[in-house]
């Protein structure tokens, strides 16, 4: 008699595993990565990737310039704090896909935007890249191109200068799809 309850117990906790196994694999394969930035990175940007129209970005009153890229894309310059280096948007087949801004590091900004703060919500960065061509060699790319952004700042004073947001992807085909020149590297003029 105790054979026959230890082999029932024993078909019933082979059942149970069976059963919470198809249910893990079942929420696993219903997953999908993300093809959209979902939430705003700074105050400061104005869409979201994979979101926002062509129309939308056209209602902007701070659109400098507007260039046609070889691709068949969009890049729409916008006025930012440096006159020097735009905030940018790019769209594709009439959708947002590539946002910059130019972050002010003034500590009294209302729109300033460190590193702490970003590394306490989004955790750490995918990669950090060394060296940036627009803002030096002593600061950084942390890249959280897995979420749909990077961030440009300084790992001295924590300051971030530009964030940039797009569909989720990994790091090197960030590079790749949007052409990033990574510090001493020379950029073309369509160069993001």
């Amino acid at each position: 008699m105790n054979k026959k309850i230890l082999i029932i117990i024993s078909i019933m906790a082979v059942f149970a595993l069976a059963l919470v196994s198809l249910v893990i694999n079942s929420l696993n394969q219903n997953k999908k990565p993300p093809t959209t930035q979902e939430t705003k990175i700074s105050a400061l940007q104005n869409s979201l990737p994979g979101k926002t129209s062509e129309e939308e970005v056209k209602q902007l009153a701070n659109i400098q310039k507007v260039t046609e890229l070889t691709d068949g894309s969009k890049r729409y310059d916008l006025k930012s704090i440096n006159p020097f280096l735009p905030s940018q948007i790019i769209t594709k087949d009439e959708k947002v896909v590539f946002e910059k801004n130019i972050i002010p590091s003034d500590p009294g900004s209302a729109n300033r935007l460190t590193l702490p703060e970003v590394k306490k919500i989004h955790g750490e960065p995918d990669i950090i890249i060394l060296g940036t061509q627009d803002y030096g060699e002593f600061n950084n790319t942390y890249s959280y191109a897995s979420k749909g952004f990077v961030i440009i700042a300084s790992p001295a004073t924590g300051d971030v200068f530009e964030t940039q947001v797009f569909a989720p992807m990994p790091t090197d085909e960030y590079i790749k799809r949007f052409n990033i020149k990574i510090s001493n590297q020379e950029a073309g003029e369509e160069d993001i």
